[in-house]
């Protein structure tokens, strides 16, 4: 499959930031066969939470 399937995490506590790591760790874990899948955005109400919910801090 070559087409790219974008999600969205709404929330950036500890269930938004295990989504957000298991969104990118998909293809790794479950093989080939799905599609790259990308995190489109993620959003919460504790902006200082959301760098780490996406792993960039």
């Amino acid at each position: 499959m070559s087409e790219q399937l974008s999600v969205a995490v709404i929330g950036a506590g500890m269930a938004g930031r295990s989504h957000a790591a298991a969104y990118r760790a998909v293809n790794t874990v479950f093989g080939e066969g799905l599609p790259p899948i990308r995190l489109a955005t993620t959003g919460g109400m504790s902006l200082p939470l959301l760098p780490a919910a996406v792993g960039i801090a």
